[in-house]
């Protein structure tokens, strides 16, 4: 049984009220008090009415959760008593009707359940994973979320919920879906340690940002087979080196950069930044001038 911290209705309070279960927290969504249907009703007319002040303010009279961990006294890192073997996704910020992204979700055999926010514009989701024992532990398996699966690369993931002790506030969906029978996650991705401080690696992104965005989004493309995009992209950022746009030091120092930064490039980096190098040398001999 899935068990986590809830918190009353004053978002100032971080002392945990109890502990709920999670058929209870399915319950609650699908079925909330009348009291509680009254504040989502506001709250979802502020959304339509673009009064973003007023829909926070309402969103802090509601009861949240914790479903990550169960705290003591109060919620921090500090007090984490146990974590649950629940992760937590939010993707927000949805431009239109969320039920499509929704029922989308639960194609995927790791989602336990998932549902609308309490605007109606977002969509919530616990994942099962093995019950950890510290806050990096639980970020290494949202990590494989955000880096490595479909779902992190979604315009409207939002990073926040990596903080297992993240405020989850009460929302409203009598169309709550749920996998009884979902798997539990059990991929986790560590981030490569920060890269050595060296001119080798400097990049002056005030000069350079438009390239290293344009690099690292075409790189993003890679799940698999890196080979064919990253030449491309470094014959690409070679016409520009042909056109004085920058120097071939920089070019280099943006490629290795984000190869260095991918999570499948990473694997065979040296081979991937020396195919990067001589792509940029080629590609100079096409300079592009737009």
């Amino acid at each position: 049984m899935y068990r986590f911290s809830f918190y009353n209705s004053n978002i100032k309070d971080a002392h945990p009220v109890g502990v709920v279960d999670l058929d209870y927290f399915i319950k609650s969504i699908r079925n909330p008090k009348p009291a509680l249907v009254d504040i989502f009703t506001k709250i979802q007319d502020a959304q339509k009415n673009g009064d973003d002040a007023l829909k926070c303010k309402l969103k802090q009279s509601l009861y949240s959760f914790t479903p990550a961990t169960i705290c003591k006294e109060k919620r921090s890192y500090a007090n984490i008593d146990i974590f649950t073997g629940l992760l937590v996704l939010d993707f927000d910020k949805f431009e239109t009707p969320v039920d499509n992204f929704k029922s989308a979700l639960m194609d995927f055999d790791i989602i336990n359940c998932c549902w609308k926010s309490a605007s109606g514009m977002g969509v919530r989701a616990l994942i099962k994973i093995p019950v950890v024992h510290s806050v990096d532990e639980y970020k290494s398996y949202f990590n494989y979320i955000r880096y490595c699966h479909e779902f992190g690369k979604v315009k409207q993931f939002d990073i926040a919920p990596q903080n297992p002790v993240l405020p989850l506030f009460i929302s409203m969906d009598k169309d709550i879906l749920v996998n009884e029978n979902s798997k539990v996650l059990t991929n986790t991705y560590i981030l490569p340690a920060p890269l050595p401080k060296s001119t080798n690696y400097t990049i002056d992104y005030s000069k350079d940002k438009d390239f290293y965005g344009m690099v690292s989004t075409s790189l993003s493309k890679i799940v698999d087979a890196g080979h064919p995009i990253l030449r491309a992209t470094a014959y690409t950022l070679g016409g520009y080196v042909g056109a004085c746009r920058l120097t071939e030091s920089e070019a280099n120092s943006i490629m290795e950069r984000c190869i260095r930064e991918h999570v499948y490039l990473v694997k065979k980096a040296s081979t991937y930044i020396k195919t990067a190098s001589d792509m940029i040398k080629k590609g100079q001999n096409e300079p592009i001038n737009d």
